[in-house]
């Protein structure tokens, strides 16, 4: 177990090339989750404002504004990392969101600190 911790503390701690180190900006982790507003009766690609809610991230993630985003497998539960310094800011951008404006969604957000990023090849 101490052999573990310390192997762990080690590549933590040790210097990382810049593919595997983002900048030190402070972040925000967000799941998404089912809002009072979604109707359990039909699938979440057919939610009221889910096109938009979509659109939304993607304009996000083009904007360098989000750094991950993915569902679980249920595809109900949506997460992604905010790149913004202030929890408010990040707060408000979340709450434009036209699906959790609709309350089909609703979220959670917590601060978050990126320490290691691997850059997957295709």
């Amino acid at each position: 177990m101490r052999i573990g911790l310390f192997i762990l503390s080690l590549c933590l701690l040790s210097p990382l090339s810049s593919a595997h180190l983002k900048p030190q900006k402070r972040s925000h982790w967000v799941l998404f989750k089912p809002g009072p507003q979604w109707n359990k009766n039909i699938s979440d690609k057919k939610q009221k404002h889910i096109g938009e809610h979509i659109a939304y991230i993607q304009k996000l993630y083009k904007k360098d504004q989000i750094t991950i985003a993915g569902f679980f497998a249920t595809n109900s539960e949506m997460m992604i990392v905010l790149q913004n310094e202030d929890l408010e800011e990040s707060r408000k951008v979340i709450e434009s969101d036209p699906a959790v404006a609709n309350k089909v969604l609703s979220y959670e957000i917590r601060p978050f600190k990126l320490v290691m990023l691997k850059e997957h090849k295709h």
